[in-house]
């Protein structure tokens, strides 16, 4: 199980770096294959913590919401 202080040490060292991104940084490519530049990692890193916010966050008020995936409404 990974710890809260692990946590915070690795969204401090996210910050970090992302604050020494300039533009032409930002647009540079990403070390993974198939992406396109790091903003696009930065991006995703974003929605994916904004979602889980928003579970952790119902979850705390109790609030029941659906979870669509990807092929949802079809």
């Amino acid at each position: 199980m990974i710890s809260l202080a692990e946590i915070t040490a690795a969204t401090r060292a996210l910050q970090a770096t992302a604050d020494r991104l300039d533009d032409d940084r930002d647009r540079a490519p990403s070390l993974p294959p198939g992406v396109d530049a790091r903003g696009h990692v930065l991006t995703h890193l974003a929605r994916g913590a904004g979602g889980g916010t928003r579970l952790l966050t119902w979850a705390d008020q109790t609030v029941d919401r659906d979870q669509p995936g990807r092929h949802a409404g079809g």
